[in-house]
């Protein structure tokens, strides 16, 4: 403990690790030498007599195998949208937005506001 502070917190510049390796590492070891057995035993309780066990083994197979689905979110405009400058109205999609927005970096304008002061 002395390289912490009186509140238990790791004095700067002083590391609380300094093997540098992982505290964990036997542990992490462990798992990967375990593993296929784990792997095998959960694939064997999928076919328990017990629909409690065979749903569980399915459940955690199934969590950790397939991708997990991307969320999608609707975000609705309650008032105007101001961004670099561009109000966007409630009717307008933020595809409409984006596209305008893109045709006035493309006309010349980047749809920021100046202060009038010559910059």
């Amino acid at each position: 403990m002395a390289d912490r502070t009186n509140k238990g917190q790791f004095i700067a510049g002083k590391s609380g690790n300094p093997g540098g390796q992982p505290k964990n590492a036997e542990w992490r070891e462990l798992l990967k030498e375990k593993t296929p057995e784990v792997l095998a035993r959960l694939f064997e309780m999928t076919q328990a007599d017990s629909a409690q066990i065979r749903l569980r083994a399915i459940e955690i197979v199934l969590s950790y195998s397939l991708p997990k689905p991307t969320q999608q979110q609707v975000i609705e405009l309650t008032g105007a949208l101001h961004h670099a400058g561009i109000d966007a109205p409630r009717s307008e999609t933020r595809e409409e937005w984006e596209a305008r927005r893109a045709a006035l970096k493309l006309n010349g304008t980047n749809g920021t506001h100046t202060n009038g002061a010559g910059s």
